[in-house]
């Protein structure tokens, strides 16, 4: 049987309706050209004037919305969702900057940059690392400069009304989405997603969730006496051990200092690390900090530690509120592993960064920036599956995603030919090395796979030529 090939990007655009069938097309036209060379400049992207000129007609028209570009994405996501039955809802936000200023409609993001905010909801498979697709894009923009909540504000819920707002709205979105389609959903946030209200929300909805605690100095409830969170998660005694293989993560800005005082941001070497688990139940009541709706709530906890981290690296520690099966040790590592697909939608973030390069995108309004941005959330998707299928299967057949010509030319055009290469793995290290990629830096990432792409269709390119001209 043959390799079963993945669908034209036509589908993640077919069946919009803008309002006019011209449009329609359009859209299309558009979705395969950002597939073809998701990280060149609009000029060469679009290759005329006149359709470049057509793009910026499409972008700055003002009889259709952002949304709308994306439902079909939106219906062909849910299509995936129905086949798999119970999937994850992985939300988090960034940031998108922009250089330059006199740009119509952004703000202030960090200091000196100005851009736009987006949450976002990705959809994604239960069992192995696989996206599925986008559900929801929230976008906005501050309406002056804010400064980062304090650890105090943080731990006690308090942050800015319409900062933490968008947690609550992307879940309602989701949740009336998925069930309106008949799918099972579980929500996965990091620890953001940490708050009364929208941890009461989930309760009392009879949703299901897997979120990352923060709040350690909050009073809560555990075994008939009112405590903090932090005290009753350390008490719990280790029900069993895992060795985990740990990636190597670099070390984000602010410094030693910062990073030993967050216990986050701080850099590690990739290790073999000897975690321990444990489990418990704990209620969380409502308190006189507590924003808007919400009733307490019973929730289960899962805690991950290394008890003897190597010297020089902080330890991992992961505390985890579940509405997901604990009663065993191997129910609550599932919970871990359900947690642990969360590094999807960072990918999904870098995907849309570097591999489409949005933020160098020349749109000059916030709302043309908007609808560019639903343009490329299919391509990320595809871009971030490729590499999904890659991960979960290794030795699959590269048919699946590129054509036989395609690895012929990223065997042959090196300055060194190689053989074909057999699995899907060797032919995105073969695109990698094209970007110029080196092998002994590790597995390839977003930028050298885009560059390997962009040179891959110039190959397509020169060889399509040569064809043409033999047949002259």
């Amino acid at each position: 049987m043959g390799a079963k090939k993945l669908p034209p990007i036509d589908d993640e655009y077919e069946g919009g309706d803008l309002g006019d069938e011209r449009r329609d097309a359009r859209l299309v036209r558009i979705g395969r050209k950002l597939e073809d060379e998701p990280s060149r400049g609009l000029p060469r992207l679009m290759g005329s004037d006149a359709e470049l000129e057509g793009f910026y007609r499409f972008i700055n028209s003002r009889a259709f919305d952002a949304e709308e570009i994306l439902e079909p994405h939106v219906d062909r996501t849910l299509e995936r969702c129905k086949a798999e039955g119970t999937v994850l809802a992985i939300h988090d936000t960034t940031q998108f900057d922009f250089p330059g200023e006199g740009r119509d409609g952004l703000s202030y993001t960090t200091e000196g940059k100005n851009g736009f905010l987006a949450h976002v909801s990705l959809y994604a498979c239960c069992k192995i690392a696989r996206p599925l697709g986008v559900g929801q894009v929230f976008t906005w923009t501050r309406e002056k400069k804010v400064k980062p909540p304090t650890r105090r504000v943080k731990e006690r819920g308090l942050e800015p009304p319409k900062e933490s707002q968008r947690w609550l709205e992307a879940v309602e979105a989701i949740e009336a989405q998925s069930r309106g389609a008949g799918i099972q959903v579980i929500h996965v946030t990091d620890s953001e997603g940490d708050c009364f209200e929208l941890l009461s929300l989930l309760v009392h909805g009879g949703s299901r969730f897997v979120i990352r605690a923060f709040q350690k100095a909050r009073r809560i409830h555990h075994n008939g006496e009112e405590t903090s969170f932090g005290e009753a998660v350390a008490k719990g005694k280790p029900v069993s051990k895992r060795a985990v293989s740990v990636q190597v993560r670099k070390k984000r800005i602010g410094g030693e200092a910062f990073a030993k005082r967050k216990k986050r941001n701080w850099g590690r070497n990739a290790r073999d690390a000897q975690l321990c688990l444990s489990t418990t139940a704990v209620e969380f009541p409502r308190t006189r900090d507590t924003r808007g709706p919400g009733e307490p709530f019973q929730v289960n906890v899962v805690r991950v530690w290394e008890p003897k981290p190597p010297e020089g690296e902080l330890p991992i520690e992961w505390v985890l509120l579940t509405t997901e099966d604990v009663s065993s040790a191997g129910k609550a590592w599932e919970v871990v592993e359900i947690y642990r697909r969360r590094w999807l939608i960072e990918d999904y973030f870098k995907a849309l960064k570097t591999g489409c390069s949005f933020e160098k995108r020349q749109v000059e309004s916030y709302a043309a920036l908007t609808k560019v941005l639903a343009l490329f959330v299919p391509i990320a998707y595809r871009l971030l599956l490729i590499r999904g299928l890659e991960r979960d299967n290794a030795e699959a057949d590269p048919l699946t995603v590129f054509s036989q010509t395609d690895l012929y030319l990223l065997a042959n055009a090196l300055s060194v030919p190689v053989p074909i290469p057999k699995t899907l793995n060797g032919a995105l290290l073969l695109l990698a090395q094209h970007g110029g990629h080196i092998k002994n830096n590790g597995p390839p990432g977003w930028q050298t796979l885009s560059l390997g792409y962009e040179k891959l269709l110039t190959l397509r390119l020169g060889w399509a030529l040569r064809s043409a001209a033999e047949k002259m």
